[in-house]
């Protein structure tokens, strides 16, 4: 959850950037090249991610599979 100042209730209805660090949303930016939010299935997507982070590890070793190097 965003911390809600008064700058944060000036921006409701928005589009704005965040950035989820240390298991919380941090406000980054407004948005005033957006007309339109990330659809929900997008936002979903983010969040799975964040839940299910890879390694710099898991990559390289999948990315040396993919080459045919293991």
């Amino acid at each position: 959850m965003i911390r809600l100042t008064d700058e944060m209730k000036m921006l409701d209805g928005c589009i704005i950037d965040c950035r989820y660090f240390d298991h919380q949303w941090i406000f980054i930016k407004q948005r005033h090249d957006r007309n339109h939010p990330n659809g929900s299935e997008a936002v979903k997507g983010k969040m799975e991610a964040l839940e299910n982070q890879v390694s710099r590890d898991f990559l390289l070793a999948h990315l040396n599979i993919a080459r045919g190097l293991e």
